[in-house]
């Protein structure tokens, strides 16, 4: 009888995990199809065009440019202007 309980749990465990390994593949195709269908490369920066470049370089080196102007002249988010500052600090 305890060989028959240890058969049945190894068999389960099997198919916890298989099911696991089932849904996280799942996952991963859903994520790439849906980066496929909308045209968007990882990592891309968007709306970094020369002039925001040469933007945040002035902004870096003369810091009475406000971001809010920054923000509201490329129409971007604070967030994502605090990414295209942290690009341009690292090049």
């Amino acid at each position: 009888m305890e060989g028959v309980i240890k058969l049945l749990l190894i068999v389960e465990l099997d198919r916890a995990e298989q099911q696991r390994l089932y849904i996280s593949k799942a996952i991963k195709d859903g994520i790439a199809a849906s980066n496929k269908r909308s045209g968007r490369k990882q990592g891309q920066f968007d709306k970094l065009t020369p002039e925001l470049k040469a933007d945040i370089q002035a902004y870096l080196h003369d810091r009475s440019i406000k971001q809010v102007d920054l923000m509201k002249k490329y129409s971007i988010s604070r967030n994502t202007l605090k990414k295209y500052i942290e690009s341009e600090k690292l090049t």
